[in-house]
């Protein structure tokens, strides 16, 4: 029998902001794992060991979880980025046939084992410490984070062929990268991360009841008010009106308080806009599907999960004409053009009054699952 391969996996973001659903490098990792690998995972902070043996036993059992080794001797960030500008400075005496990481181009791991760099967005190709320091000076970001995109950038720039193979989220993803570094290789391929849905259907198919959030037709948005997900821009001018839609409205995230209009708050007060925090994945899963859609106005993305766990689920997509939501959607989302909530809206209320989901939607094939996953990744047994 051919011996697996070893893969080292950098676990210290895994857990960092763990709140009920796994990193996509936990999601890799398990698909690693059943692609026929051994792990070891390698993380800086024991205090996390406790949490890793949960979810070790919440999906392995005693077999399996003989094939993943616990590794808490990694170096803490700080040190990781200097070891990308002095490498042989801080070895990691680990063998192993792969390494995998998000976040550093080169780990120091002797042997010079090939790195599997999961790439969810291209990071920029501003390399000068200065250019990045003054960008995020007037932004109030500080010195460390102008340090680590500087030495990012520089070490993805160099990456090559023969040390790297680049696993990215999506082939628009893929084609950005490459417009900015001029490095992909015939080596490097695209895997989607698997819609966790999926992988709890993988392992169990056990499923709670929870209330529904509105007796009306109500659409679910996903992701707050943070960043680029803007889901304010269609809720407020839905609020504006609500003697005008028969439907109801889902945050499933958070608003600050400053921004709520005083129509939102009215909105909340007569029970047709909830903002749903911390649920769990049974009760996510629960309020997705018992709604009339899924709705995503992102601004920018590598991947789109909240539009792959809508496929998943044979729910009714509406989402931005986005060339990356495009690739994930295809023909099963209603697109609206950016910065178009008007446009949004007439959709959501055409949507509202169908009792029947769209019939493409309903043929939509589950590209997103963890089985799909598990067998592209099957390529390193064949790198």
């Amino acid at each position: 029998m051919p011996r697996r391969p070893v893969i080292l996996m950098d676990f210290e973001e895994a857990f960092n902001s763990f709140s009920g659903i796994p990193l996509s490098v936990v999601n890799d990792a398990l698909c690693l794992f059943h692609a026929d690998a051994d792990l070891i995972l390698w993380y800086h902070n024991e205090k996390k060991t406790l949490k890793i043996l949960d979810w070790m036993d919440e999906f392995f059992n005693e077999e399996q979880r003989s094939r993943i080794r616990l590794l808490p001797s990694r170096p803490p960030n700080f040190v990781m980025w200097i070891a990308q500008i002095f490498p042989r400075l801080s070895l990691e005496k680990t063998s192993c046939d792969f390494v995998y990481s998000r976040l550093f181009p080169h780990l120091p791991i002797k042997d010079k084992p090939v790195t599997l760099l999961r790439i969810d967005d291209p990071f920029g190709d501003q390399a000068s410490f200065w250019q990045n320091f003054i960008e995020d000076f007037r932004k109030g970001i500080g010195v460390k984070n102008s340090l680590a995109r500087s030495l990012r950038t520089k070490g993805m720039s160099k990456l090559t062929p023969t040390n790297t193979i680049k696993v990215f989220n999506s082939n628009w993803t893929l084609n950005l990268w490459n417009s900015i570094y001029r490095n992909v290789s015939a080596r490097d391929l695209v895997i989607y991360p698997p819609v966790q849905f999926s992988i709890d259907d993988f392992f169990s198919k056990s499923k709670e009841i929870t209330n529904n959030p509105s007796k009306r037709p109500y659409f679910v948005f996903i992701g707050g008010q943070r960043q680029r997900k803007d889901p304010l821009s269609i809720i407020n001018l839905w609020a504006s009106d609500l003697k005008k839609h028969n439907f109801d409205l889902v945050l499933i995230g958070d608003i600050p308080e400053h921004l709520m209009t005083e129509n939102l708050r009215q909105a909340i007060f007569k029970g047709r806009f909830f903002i749903l925090k911390n649920l769990s994945r049974n009760e996510l899963r629960n309020t997705l599907e018992s709604s009339a859609g899924v709705v995503f106005n992102s601004k920018g993305e590598g991947f789109g999960n909240p539009i792959a766990e809508a496929i998943y689920l044979k729910q009714n997509l509406i989402c931005n004409d986005l060339e990356v939501f495009r690739e994930v959607a295809g023909e099963y989302a209603l697109y609206f053009q950016s910065g178009q909530s008007t446009q949004a809206l007439r959709l959501l209320s055409d949507l509202s009054k169908s009792k029947q989901k769209r019939k493409s939607v309903k043929e939509a094939p589950n590209n997103y699952t963890i089985s799909e996953a598990i067998e592209r990744w099957q390529f390193i047994h064949n790198p």
